[in-house]
Parts: structure tokens; sequence; C-alpha cells
């Protein structure tokens, strides 16, 4: 009923049955489910929130890139919001200035809060595809730092709207492991059953 881009960790909706899968779906395709992401960033962002609005089209000539195409690309729309600006300790070298932040994403483009972070001139750290491996000890970082966070949308059985999160922490290890990654922590929830809030 739903993807998340390869690498991203995070929260999924999964369906018991037929009929609860059909209505999930039918949110997801109306796009009246709202997501929100948590994501390391390269770097301290200067503002403290903001709205990116970039069209985002296929590169055939790089598959499997995205890129920015004012002329034929999809409108795509992001907001961000910074929650801390940190600084990772490397032993011997000069400290990884980082931001985490919220990502929300209001329209469904493929790479789309990878792309518009990059454009940003503060990518992902840990994506291999928008530079966020490019920058000086960056190379470390495991993975992709982008973590789906919450989920709201509404309750197929309750007919409440529910909101769905999983919390990501930033964890710094040190010596020969040192490195990045986000830890989830939480009990995620079956769409089905019941959710961690629910308002009529």
């Amino acid at each position: 009923m739903h993807r998340s881009d390869f690498g991203t960790s995070g929260l999924m909706v999964i369906a018991r049955n037929k009929g609860i899968n059909a209505l999930l779906c039918q949110q997801f395709s109306q796009r009246t489910v709202d997501k929100v992401y948590t994501a390391l960033l390269c770097g301290h962002l200067a503002e403290d929130e903001g709205i990116v609005e970039a069209a985002i089209a296929k590169d055939p000539a790089r598959f499997p890139r995205m890129a920015l195409c004012a002329r034929h690309g999809k409108p795509a729309r992001s907001r961000y919001r910074v929650i801390d600006r940190l600084y990772q300790a490397r032993e011997g070298e000069r400290a990884l200035a980082l931001t985490r932040v919220t990502l929300t994403p209001e329209t469904g483009r493929t790479h789309q809060l990878r792309i518009h972070c990059q454009l940003l001139g503060y990518p992902i750290l840990g994506c291999d595809l928008y530079g966020g491996r490019e920058l000086p000890g960056t190379e470390q970082a495991p993975r992709l730092m982008l973590h789906a966070s919450e989920l709201r949308f509404v309750h197929p059985s309750a007919m409440s709207r529910c909101i769905s999160s999983r919390r990501a922490v930033l964890i710094a290890r040190g010596g020969k492991a040192r490195g990045y990654h986000i830890r989830s922590s939480g009990t995620l929830k079956s769409a089905y059953g019941s959710s961690s809030s629910c308002s009529s």
C-alpha cells in the first residue's frame, strides 16, 4: 500500500485483511496520510525551519537518480524544522557538524526529501546518491540517516484520526566502532489494532 526509499528506516503500515488494505490504500492514493521523518543532515542549517519547493523528474542518464527539472518535473514540496545542531567528535580529526531535523513531505515524489535537502546545501548523512557521503568524515555513516518517525491516518475500524510514532535517537559510538546511526525505540502497532493515539 505504501513504500519507503531503500535504506530508510521507521514506520510502515500493514493491513491484516483485504478490506482494511483497500481502505488504507485509498488514503495513501488520495494523499490524506501525513508523514513525518527524522533525518541527520551534513552541516549546520542556518534557518530553524522552512519550505522547499522544486519540481522533480526522472534522470534517464543516471538511473536510479532523480533530478530537479522545472520544465518536465512533477511539483514537489517539503517542510523542514530543526530539532538540534550537533557535533560528532572524531578522534584526531575536526568534529563533524550535523543537524537533526524533522522533514514533512507535502507531495510524494521519489527521493524527494533527499533531493530537497541536497538543494538546501545540507545533504542527508549517508546518502550515496545525493551528496551525503562526499563531505570529509561522512563516509563513516553505515547507511542513510532518514527515519520515518510519524504517520497520521484515519483508522479503518475506529474511523478516527490516528497518530503512530516511532522515535528516532542519534547514537554516537566511539573507538574503532565510531560512526553514526539512528536507533528506533517504541512499539509499532498494527493499523488493524490499536495505535498510539486516536481522536474522533
